[in-house]
């Protein structure tokens, strides 16, 4: 049964008059509703071909950059877009009432929030850092009680290489409490690799991690009052070098699993994911967030949470509209329009998780410094 059509009549329904608008830098990360929500806005920095393609199907989106004619004219940031005087006089055309969406919570749109008692459809900053950053995290995957790689926080100028093989074996896992696409973990292969952690981060501590041999996974969520809903089921794709420089990075993702995926897998990713998004909800976290995990040897192992939105929800919500399910985003407002769900989240989650014939690939940077992109062939 599809329910789609209901939620999304709710959602019209009690956003009639105060619009929602998704704020982000990039137009990509808002797709999934804009062809079946009345009142759903894109409000991105970015001009690329996929605004034009978005307003030619009837979207309704402002795009900074069209407006203002130029490439580059603020920094990348949600907060900025957010304030600029062009952002606001659009948003004004439609009442002073409004709902805002993110991809990611920041402590200045935070603030802006607060102060200007705007309704946010995303969890507290404060949340997003509790669940993400990797040392609280690891006590969060503690108290659980979920399978997890055996991990510790360590000072930096304490570690020692011989005693952390003796532990970990060799090629263990360095990572920083704060990191983005892979950029905050470090493999250990050789005693160097450690004085030089030493050298530069002298002060600072670390989460040592064994290294597990397996698929890395992940899919979406949406962790709500009457469960957590899973989708997206994805064969994580990392560290291609021609597609990137960093061995961590995600580049993409391979939703076709069926090769190594069990239903003894999914039932224990479906057991675990609900453990997290219930304890997170309980907490006061609610709507989208994102678990990678590591398959080995028929164990599912929790690698970490992604307290947001993740990278590949926008590709979630089209796979799932293509086969009359309901999209991610769309149970994610709901949950904070406080709308009742006549969906079960783990027939939802077994549908949802299956293996689909599709996949995205991201080319990110290659070159060993960083490079600006100036202007773009549209």
């Amino acid at each position: 049964m599809n329910n789609t059509p209901t939620i999304v009549s709710k959602v019209n329904e009690l956003t009639k008059s105060k619009p929602i608008f998704y704020v982000t830098n990039d137009p990509e990360r808002a797709i999934g509703l804009e062809s079946i929500l009345e009142n759903f806005h894109i409000v991105c920095i970015d001009y690329n071909e996929s605004v034009d393609i978005l307003e030619k199907k009837g979207a309704k989106i402002f795009c900074l950059e069209k407006k203002l004619g130029k490439k580059n004219s603020i920094f990348r940031s949600s907060y900025k877009l957010l304030t600029h005087i062009e952002v606001q006089k659009y948003m004004d055309q439609f009442g002073k009432d409004r709902y805002i969406q993110f991809f990611k919570p920041s402590p200045q749109v935070s603030l802006y929030n607060k102060e200007n008692k705007v309704s946010v459809l995303n969890p507290e900053v404060e949340l997003n850092h509790k669940f993400e950053h990797k040392f609280p995290q690891l006590e969060f995957f503690k108290e659980i009680g979920v399978k997890f790689p055996e991990s510790e926080i360590l000072d930096v100028n304490k570690l020692d290489y011989s005693t952390l093989v003796k532990k970990y074996g060799n090629g263990f896992l360095i990572q920083f409490n704060r990191g983005h696409t892979g950029t905050g973990t470090r493999k250990i292969v050789q005693e160097n690799d450690i004085k030089d952690i030493k050298n530069t981060f002298p002060e600072t501590k670390v989460k040592v991690c064994k290294f597990i041999v397996g698929k890395t996974i992940t899919f979406d969520a949406v962790t709500t009052k009457k469960g957590v809903y899973l989708a997206g089921l994805s064969e994580q794709i990392t560290g291609q070098r021609h597609l990137t420089q960093n061995v961590f990075s995600t580049v993409g993702n391979n939703f076709k699993t069926d090769y190594f995926i069990t239903d003894s897998i999914v039932n224990k990713v479906i057991e675990m994911t609900q453990i997290v998004g219930k304890a997170m909800y309980k907490d006061g976290f609610k709507g989208l967030f994102g678990l990678d995990l590591i398959v080995s040897e028929g164990e599912v192992y929790l690698i970490e949470i992604n307290a947001r939105q993740p990278a590949s929800t926008s590709m979630v919500n089209k796979l799932l509209l293509k086969n009359n399910q309901v999209p991610l985003s769309l149970i994610h407002i709901a949950e904070y329009l406080n709308i009742d769900l006549d969906l079960d989240p783990i027939e939802y989650s077994k549908t949802n998780l299956k293996s689909i014939n599709a996949g995205q690939v991201i080319l990110r940077n290659t070159n060993v410094k960083d490079i600006v992109i100036h202007e773009s062939i549209v």
